[in-house]
């Protein structure tokens, strides 16, 4: 195995001593500090030199702990920042160097470091491999063929995630040719390293060191044969099916190790690892390659039923039973399985055995319903649930359904009759018993279901809302002898059917709801709060279906409950209720009018509250589209509460801009900028007060604020326009927010934001605020074409170019662009004609539109370009006659994907969002405005009639009876 020496240190030992000096500030307990040390290495972390000088500080075993950690973890930071950075990136000596010894550095490191390490590789694959990174696999063979299962088990944990990307890529030709690579290189050894974890398997059965380190290399095999299986079945394990399923058998045979388990209750051990591990990767042949595994089939259906059957109800087992669950499901799912469950006998005892044990509710999970709410609700309500045992039964039930729902239906209906039956016999006692029957009901009845909608196809023998009324609704009414788990079921039920549930019902069930809302059960008030949401959102045939009506008769006691419910014990960032918050102002919207002082002191209190130390992402952004959607509603009434929310808004805005508090800027930000765009001039001193603060470098860096600041400066352009720059101060801040454009128009990320900005810039600015300005902006834009065009650049440099000739009028437009380089506007003209059916977007089409015609309809351009008139008249005939460009913005687009920490990024404010401004929206009638444009310059210069080419003379007839003129 190759080892790491680390290279002779360039940067001397003073340069290394101050950054171990810098490393231990990062672990500074004072936040300023800590904060200081952090942004020094963000600014030196593109120096060449600097990764490997942090690898020769995490490998010195002279330096505290803290410190290698830390720096482990800024080599990991400066990765994924600067490795595909397109401003100071890492310099290409450090990346050779890093890629080349990337593997031994991480096994020379301490086990606390090799996560950061095994991140680092995966951000680098991400990027170089394999074109650009042909040293990995060499490496990797050299180092999995090692007698030392640490090593190997090292190595095979920063491999695993490099191919992670293949189980959910889209298929390609390029996708399949980087797969065919690795295996070409690791398919044969990864098999010779599994059958000699076997032999070792069977000759260290008493070892119970090197069985365990066994057994950990085997489960990262099964990981990665899992990421080179998922696409399509390689020929080489086709070819070796029989080796790999005989192991697999083996493994999932092995009887369980008490000394190989966790101290731990509730985590698997690696016996149960590698057995989970398998039923996945034999659920992928069942389902996909079916043909192929047709014959070993039998054999697992045989082992994992008595694995299932015997595995205890411990929460350390409950992925093994849940992947077996999926295993059985994929196998029933299947039309040329059914003879495997057609029995009737079959069907019982998978009900008996496995479905009804693994649905009902253990002690652990009453627990956690009691302590531990909301990892109750992410497994039991969100539908992220996959590895819980509740969940794999529920998919088993619908998997058997497939190809003999009527049969599942009448033998499973008799155990839920039995389950109720025990209910009854002692309700305080066997509450349990009824909420595993109303979960299999549940099981039976749901055929598909979405997101938005709630179920939306059923089991045609169940009816959902007689089922509702008989054995549910006296649990939604709630009471001293009602368990609150029944009352979280009649809640879900609820949540589930809405969609098939009679509106009058929903109707008559708000009211109760709203009362839940502050249940001392979290469970509960969290599934209230989701039910009023989920109810208030949902539509049919155009209409709410809580009625207005409903919703005003309780809106006082919905409000004061809900942000009642946010001070009880652990809802302080309780998503639920906010969200819940959120719609009720978006469903009433002027009707929270008479409560909006109430709203805005208990969301600036909450918003106090949570800025020290912020936890949920999703509930801070359903608390600022909150305040966006209080906003939007209630100032468009009363102009004079703009005041109100700035009065409770800008104290803690500032505390928290001045703390640097990054998580909410972008937030912040985004609000401001919608109070600002309401306002009419003088712009407020508060806002002014910011205004100097805002090309500041650091707001910027990280990209989270690039967007929303943007809109923030255009709203201060739009309102203040010359008064904002009009003494020497002022231009000092005009140069500074051309600075920002100069920045924006260089970065493909947000080049398009730099366009908007100019856009204002020219729009509310006189003429000679800009022009010495200009000849640099269009430089700058031609420099960034000519050097890194892209598609959506090039959109945005015809967009500009159009939007300059339509705001400034055609021969400024000319001169800006003659000004920059003698015969450039010759060049734009032809880059416009060319490609702007290309642009995208009305709007965006709309001004390329307008800003063509007022070109063509210009005397100085005919004279100038005469030759380009036909060509481009072609050209802006062909955009209008373009399909709409269809682009729908959900309202509620939010991205509610799971996040490794806390950290600032940019997530749109559905409910703040800016209008969509027109600066042609005089132009009604695009057709009118081409067919009178048409007439008029042609009545100057009638020769022009002839060039109009013949393939549009049609349509430009269209455009003149449109104006109701002639030629």
């Amino acid at each position: 195995v190759t080892t790491f020496e680390p290279s002779e240190n360039n940067m001397g030992d003073e340069t290394e001593q101050m950054m171990v000096e810098c490393l231990q500030e990062t672990l500074n307990q004072n936040g300023a500090q800590r904060r200081e040390a952090e942004k020094y290495l963000q600014s030196v972390e593109h120096n060449e030199g600097y990764l490997m000088l942090l690898v020769r500080i995490m490998t010195r075993e002279d330096i505290d702990k803290g410190v290698r950690h830390a720096s482990s973890i800024a080599f990991k930071n400066c990765i994924k920042r600067r490795w595909k950075a397109e401003e100071n990136p890492i310099a290409e000596a450090d990346k050779k160097e890093v890629k080349e010894n990337i593997i031994p550095i991480m096994i020379n490191t301490p086990d606390y470091a090799q996560k950061q390490i095994c991140d680092s590789i995966s951000c680098i694959a991400e990027v170089d491999f394999p074109e650009n990174w042909e040293e990995l696999i060499p490496s990797l063979q050299e180092h999995i063929s090692s007698n030392d299962f640490h090593v190997i088990a090292g190595v095979l944990q920063a491999a695993d995630p490099i191919f992670w990307k293949y189980r959910f890529q889209a298929r390609s030709d390029r996708l399949w040719a980087e797969i065919q690579y690795v295996i070409d290189g690791l398919a044969s050894p990864l098999t010779e390293l599994f059958q000699n974890c076997l032999l070792n398997i069977r000759e260290n059965a008493d070892n119970l060191g090197t069985m365990g380190d066994t057994l950990t290399v085997c489960e990262l095999i099964l990981q990665i044969f899992q990421s080179l299986n998922t696409q399509d079945i390689p020929a080489f394990f086709e070819d070796h099916l029989k080796d790999w399923s005989d192991g697999f058998l083996e493994l999932l045979k092995l009887p369980d190790i008490p000394e190989l388990a966790t101290t731990d209750s509730e985590i698997p051990g690696v016996v149960e690892k590698v057995k989970s591990q398998i039923s996945v990767c034999v659920s992928l042949y069942a389902q996909k390659y079916d043909e192929e595994f047709q014959d070993f089939l039998p054999s697992f259906v045989e082992v994992i039923w008595n694995l299932l059957t015997t595995t205890s109800l411990e929460m350390k087992n409950d992925y093994l039973v849940c992947t077996a669950m999926s295993f059985l499901t994929c196998v029933a799912s299947r039309q040329q399985n059914q003879d495997l469950f057609s029995n009737e006998d079959t069907l019982k005892a998978i009900c008996e055995q496995v479905i009804i044990p693994n649905m009902r509710l253990r002690d652990t999970d009453e627990e956690m319903f009691n302590f531990d709410p909301d990892e109750y609700i992410r497994r039991d309500m969100e539908g992220s649930d996959v590895d819980t045992r509740r969940r794999a039964a529920n998919d088993l039930v619908r998997g058997l359904c497939t190809f003999f729902e009527a049969e599942v239906t009448d033998i499973f209906t008799e155990y839920v009759s039995t389950l109720f039956q025990e209910y009854e016999s002692n309700p305080s006692e066997n509450w349990s018993a009824k909420d595993c029957a109303i979960f299999l009901v549940t099981s039976l009845t749901v055929r598909s279901k979405t997101a938005n909608a709630g179920t939306t196809k059923t089991n045609e023998k169940m009816n959902v809302e007689d089922i509702f009324n008989s054995a549910i609704a006296n649990d939604l009414q709630g009471g001293e002898n009602t368990h609150d788990v029944l009352v979280a079921d009649a809640l879900k039920y609820l949540h589930a059917f809405r969609g098939q549930l009679s509106t009058e019902l929903l109707n008559l069930c708000f009211p109760v709801i709203v009362n839940h809302l502050v249940s001392d059960s979290n469970v509960v008030n969290s599934y209230a709060a989701s039910c009023v949401e989920r109810l208030l959102f949902l539509k049919r045939e155009g209409a709410p279906v809580v009625s207005a009506e409903t919703v005003q008769g309780c809106l006082q006691d919905l409000l004061t409950n809900l942000f009642n419910a946010l001070s009880l014990p652990d809802n302080g960032e309780n998503e639920y209720i906010m969200k819940a918050i959120m719609r009720t102002i978006v469903s009433c919207k002027e009707a929270v009018s008479e409560y909006i002082f109430l709203i805005i002191e208990k969301l600036s209190e909450k918003l106090l509250q949570i800025a020290k130390n912020p936890g949920n992402a999703r509930f801070t952004h359903y608390m600022f589209e909150s305040f966006g959607c209080a906003i939007r509603f209630t100032c468009s009434q009363d102009i004079s509460l703009v005041e109100k929310f700035e009065e409770a808004l800008f104290p803690p805005f500032q505390l928290l801009i001045e703390n640097e508090v990054e998580e909410f800027q972008p937030y912040i930000f985004q609000l401001l900028a919608q109070l600002l765009e309401i306002r009419a001039a003088p712009i407020p001193q508060p806002y002014l007060e910011l205004f100097p603060h805002l090309p500041n470098p650091e707001l910027w860096e990280s990209g989270a604020n690039s967007v929303p600041l943007v809109r923030f400066l255009q709203a201060f352009i739009t309102t203040g326009q010359d008064s904002l720059f009009s003494n020497e101060d002022g231009q000092n801040q005009l140069r500074a927010i051309l600075g920002v454009f100069q920045k924006l128009i260089a970065s493909k990320r947000f080049d398009l934001q730099g366009f908007a900005l100019m856009q204002t810039m020219i729009e509310y600015l006189s003429p000679e605020m800009l022009q010495e300005y200009m000849s640099t902006v269009i430089q700058l834009i031609l420099t960034r074409m000519t050097k890194q065009k892209t598609a959506n650049f090039t959109s945005g440099f015809i967009t500009f170019a159009c939007f300059l000739a339509g705001v400034q009028g055609p021969e400024a437009c000319i001169q800006h662009y003659e000004t920059a380089k003698a015969g450039l506007f010759g060049k734009v003209l032809n880059r416009i004609a060319q490609d702007v059916t290309k642009v995208s977007g009305d709007l965006e089409r709309k001004i390329c539109v307008v800003g063509m015609m007022r070109l063509l309809s210009s005397q100085a351009f005919v004279q100038q370009y005469g030759d380009e008139w036909s060509r481009l008249l072609f050209a802006c005939v062909s955009v209008i006659e373009l399909p709409p460009d269809e682009h729908n913005e959900d309202e509620d687009d939010f991205d509610n994907s799971e996040q490794s920490g806390y950290k600032a990024k940019y997530v749109r404010l559905a409910y703040a969002g800016k209008a969509e401004y027109d600066p042609f929206k005089s132009i009604e009638n695009i057709d009118s405005f081409m067919g009178q444009s048409l007439h008029d310059i042609c009545s100057q210069l009638p020769e022009l009639q002839g060039n109009i080419p013949d393939d549009i003379a049609p349509t430009v007839e269209k455009y003149l009876n449109a104006a109701g003129v002639s030629l």
